[in-house]
Parts: C-alpha cells; sequence; structure tokens
C-alpha cells in the first residue's frame, strides 16, 4: 500500500481477505469430508460475480450461485437426511463459475505468511 492507494483497492482487498479465509475453513473441512468439485453458495457477496470467480481460482473448484433462497435450509435438511441414511436431491440451477487458473498456491501461502506475521505474540 501506498498513499496513492484508493478506496477501491482497500475494498477489493477486503473482499479477496474474506474470500481467502473461506478457502482456509474449506479446505480444512475438506480433508476430514470430502467436499467435492463444485461448492454451491448463496448470500449477499454471491452477488459480486468478481467475488464469486476469485473463489472459484482459489479454491481451484466450481463455485455455482444458486437460485434457491433457502439454501441453508436445506443444506440442514440434507445433513439431518445424511444422518438417516436420506439423500434430499436437489437441481443444480444458477450461475456458474469455473476456474481458470488455478491460483491458490500462491495466494494461499502469501495470505497465510500475512496472517501469521499479524497475528506473532510480541
Amino acid at each position: 500500500m501506498s498513499l496513492d492507494t484508493g478506496p477501491l483497492v482497500l475494498v477489493q482487498a477486503v473482499l479477496e481477505g474474506v474470500v481467502l479465509r473461506i478457502a482456509e475453513v474449506i479446505f480444512a473441512m475438506d480433508k476430514r469430508v470430502s467436499i467435492g468439485e463444485e461448492i454451491t453458495i448463496d448470500g449477499g457477496l454471491s452477488n459480486n460475480s468478481y467475488i464469486c470467480q476469485f473463489m472459484s481460482e482459489v479454491l481451484g473448484r466450481t463455485i455455482r450461485v444458486t437460485n434457491q433462497p433457502e439454501l441453508t435450509a436445506i443444506g440442514c435438511a440434507q445433513l439431518a437426511g445424511a444422518g438417516l441414511d436420506e439423500v434430499l436431491v436437489t437441481e443444480k440451477k444458477g450461475r456458474a463459475y469455473t476456474p481458470k487458473g488455478n491460483l491458490c498456491p500462491d495466494w494461499m501461502e502469501i495470505f497465510s505468511s500475512v496472517v501469521k506475521r499479524q497475528f506473532r505474540p510480541s
């Protein structure tokens, strides 16, 4: 950053930081349980095509923005069904963002090193 850094660059950095934190959680979850090659999302950030494409690049997976307004409730029902050995199949509708080139190793490595520096005890 410099004195020439404008508000748009700052907003972009914050949004990318949110996506990189989400990616850390998804990678940690994926070590325990296979998440699959496609991740469906909803909510406010999913309305931003830059964020969705960036998330796809960082994760190296397809990101689908659902048309379903109650995705969280459906996810809860799927988890409950899995506990009962029942499968709830949902339609895969909505916009899909596919990675054009996997940025993950570089972005995640840089992000992790910056986070470690920020939280290092002094």
